[in-house]
């Protein structure tokens, strides 16, 4: 009976420590913005809400093996076995956090995907810039906050910002078979819901100068709108009129809304 009053207390403090060290995994990935590498950030409440629970969850289950004599008629397993759940918060601890970048996702440089999702969905494509888009300083301006509403835009309404000046912050990417000697696409990894549907959006630039960016450099290009035809339809190209290196942002993936 001793035995098995000490395996059931055992047991619940166990499974309250993993509870509680769930808890402060959940709520560092959100204070630490770690979280954002993996999921959009509208889920970050869900993230906070799961860490309450799981700590509310723990003083209940602290408070219950305190209690185990209630409990003595059932059945207990070796507590031992709790340590299997050990596992992913150890994971989440130690395995470095790492934003995913085009190469991560095996990139091939083709990165004109929004006017063929609405050739593909036909009418019922609708992927539309969260709030009214307006030039400033006129300027289109695609940063870190408005390069994920901007980028729809010039793709499926490209003809109304033809000529226009455009100020642009991404990492360039290369693919001699996809672009010419004298391009480069200038992107971010664009995220719909989490890491899952992450995939390269940008737009391409066209630079006639010698000195060019190296692939994965973060820049700000300024330059004019312009279109090319690829595939059948017509595309944004940017004719560069400068090139800035720039730091890589802490956060480096934009959102459509």
């Amino acid at each position: 009976m001793k035995k098995l009053l000490l395996d059931i207390f055992i047991e619940k403090i166990i499974c309250s420590l993993l509870l509680l060290a769930t808890s402060l995994v959940f709520i560092y990935a959100v204070a630490s913005k770690k979280a954002l590498l993996y999921v959009h950030v509208r889920h970050t409440g869900i993230i906070i809400f799961s860490a309450i629970v799981f700590f509310i969850i723990a003083i209940i289950t602290m408070r219950d093996a305190f209690c185990v004599p209630h409990h003595t008629h059932a059945k207990r397993k070796n507590p031992l076995y709790l340590i299997i759940f050990l596992m992913p918060i150890l994971f989440a601890i130690f395995i470095p956090y790492k934003t995913l970048t085009a190469d991560s996702l095996a990139f091939n440089g083709d990165i004109l995907s929004f006017q063929k999702q609405k050739e593909e969905t036909g009418p019922n494509f609708n992927f539309r810039p969260s709030r009214l888009l307006e030039l400033e300083d006129g300027f289109v301006v695609m940063d870190n906050e408005t390069f994920g509403r901007w980028l729809p835009e010039l793709y499926l309404n490209l003809d109304s910002w033809l000529d226009k000046k455009i100020k642009i912050e991404g990492a360039v990417w290369k693919n001699p078979e996809v672009l010419s000697e004298n391009e480069f696409a200038i992107g971010r990894m664009l995220m719909v819901c989490c890491a899952a549907d992450m995939q390269p959006a940008g737009l391409v630039a066209q630079w006639t100068k010698t000195e060019e960016p190296q692939e994965d450099d973060w820049v700000r290009v300024t330059g004019t709108i312009s279109k090319t035809e690829y595939e059948g339809s017509f595309e944004p190209l940017i004719i560069v009129d400068n090139i800035e290196i720039i730091p890589r942002p802490a956060l480096e993936y934009v959102y459509p809304f």
